[in-house]
This record gives C-alpha cells, sequence and structure tokens, in this order.
C-alpha cells in the first residue's frame, strides 16, 4: 500500500491516525520518500523507489499484512512526493503528509535544491531528513555497485532484475541503501523511532558512518 502524493484517500488514511484514540502507530512507522517521479528524470526516481520498497520486503514480510513493508523490525508505511512538481504542489501535500505526526523520515533522491525546500519546510517538525549519498555506505559501494549484496546474500542487481525485469541504475541502488540505513538505525532502537526524534537521530547518523 504504497501511498503515492497525498490524494483524498490517502488524506482519510492520515485523519483516522490523527484521530485515533489508541496507539495505532505503536509498532509501525512512517516515512516521506521523495524522488522526480515524473517528468525527464522519472525513470531514475522510480528506480529508487523500487529499490527502496525491495528492501521493506527483504525481512519480516508475513501473509496479509497492510503496510508496505517492514523496515528495522516494525511495519513501515511510504508515502512518495514527485520532486518533479511544482513547489506549490509539492509544498501542500508534504504538509499535509506531516500533519499526521507519524513520519518520521524523509529520504531519497535529494538534490540541493529538493535539500533546501525539503529543511525549511520541516523546520520545527520532529522529522529527520537525510541524503543516502552521504553515507559511508554509499561512498563504498557507489565504485562497485555489482558487489552490492541483499540482506539474503544475492547481488542486489540479480535480485532486482528477478523482482521487477530490468537491470537498476546508480539510483536503483540509492534507494535500496536508503532503505537499509532506516532498517540498521530503527532495529537499534528501544523505542518506537518517533518517540525519542533525538534518539532516532543519532542511530542514523551512526548508521550513516559505518560501512
Amino acid at each position: 500500500m504504497i501511498i503515492r502524493d497525498t490524494d483524498a484517500l490517502s488524506l482519510i488514511f492520515i485523519a483516522f491516525i490523527v484521530m485515533s484514540p489508541i496507539p495505532a502507530w505503536a509498532h509501525q512507522f512512517g516515512l516521506i520518500f521523495v524522488a522526480p517521479l515524473s517528468g525527464k528524470n522519472a525513470e531514475q526516481g522510480n528506480q529508487a523507489l523500487d529499490g527502496f520498497m525491495f528492501a521493506t520486503r527483504e525481512e519480516d514480510a508475513h501473509a496479509f499484512e497492510e503496510s508496505d513493508g517492514h523496515l528495522g523490525g516494525l511495519d513501515s508505511y511510504v508515502f512518495t512526493l514527485d520532486s518533479a512538481q511544482n513547489d506549490g504542489v509539492f509544498l501542500e501535500k508534504l504538509d499535509n503528509i506531516i500533519a499526521a505526526r507519524q513520519a518520521v523520515f524523509i529520504t531519497g533522491i535529494i538534490d540541493t535544491q529538493v535539500a533546501q525546500v525539503l529543511g525549511n519546510a520541516i523546520e520545527g517538525e520532529n522529522i529527520v531528513l537525510f541524503n543516502p549519498d552521504e553515507s559511508i555506505m554509499w561512498q563504498y559501494s557507489k565504485e562497485s555497485l555489482h558487489k552490492l549484496s541483499t540482506v539474503d546474500g544475492q547481488t542486489f542487481r540479480s535480485a532486482m532484475q528477478k523482482k521487477y525485469g530490468y537491470v537498476p541504475g546508480a539510483s536503483g541502488y540509492r534507494g535500496y541503501i536508503a532503505a537499509r540505513l532506516i532498517s540498521t538505525s530503527v532495529r537499534s532502537l528501544a523505542q518506537n523511532p518517533v518517540d525519542n526524534i533525538e534518539a532516532t537521530t543519532k542511530a542514523l547518523e551512526q548508521a550513516q558512518s559505518s560501512p
């Protein structure tokens, strides 16, 4: 159930979360994946999203799940934002997602301009913004992408080709690495990542600094 952008259905979903009297998100969390999903760079953006979603299905998957997969042992819900849209539309959709108070991470294909827009929009919010390109894992992997392996020991290249029918480019690897970093940081926490943003930020920083 990938929530692609924020349409009427997802707004109902967000409203339910906000108004629910029970701790519906005790064992799950939300995140925002930003990439150019339309326009001239749509292929790279959608490959990045495919790589990210592949990682959410690697571990802890089970029948009849309603989430978009699992990261760090928790159900993960993925909100997507198309960075190729104009700033007005982009920011309106971002604001709607933030209103749910459950999106803990923002990641994806984040260039300097997008990073600035996001940084200004989430100032004061308990959301961790990070660019997988700045991680040690990406720095180590980008020179020999064909060697990057999945959790079960396959090469990421062959696993993606089997699942999606194409050989991924660098963007696919970047999306996959972003999810792996989130998974590592969430798994290291003693509580839901939304409960202590300071601890979540430190855990992600540690994950980013590891090869």
